[in-house]
């Protein structure tokens, strides 16, 4: 794979970023509109994230909210991939 200057590298950093999404995004649904971003949705979204850093096409099926959240992720950790 060649070298992208966006992606991050250090698996800390990307579990810090998708951390402070995760929670960044839960807080902001709540207060748009009261509805509680579920454990069940970040693992959906978690698990459609690796399928697509992995390279793979994601078969997941997925709510409006956890792809919202995927597509926070992959913004926060591959910047330049995804607008």
């Amino acid at each position: 794979m060649p070298y992208d200057p966006d992606r991050m590298e250090d698996p800390r950093e990307v579990m810090q970023a998708l951390r402070e999404e995760t929670v960044k995004y839960r807080d902001e649904v709540y207060e748009m509109n009261g509805t509680v971003l579920t454990v069940e949705d970040t693992r959906t979204a978690l698990e459609a994230f690796d399928q697509y850093a992995r390279g793979f096409e994601i078969t997941i099926a997925l709510t409006y909210y956890q792809r919202k959240l995927l597509y926070r992720y992959i913004r926060r950790v591959r910047p330049g991939k995804y607008r």
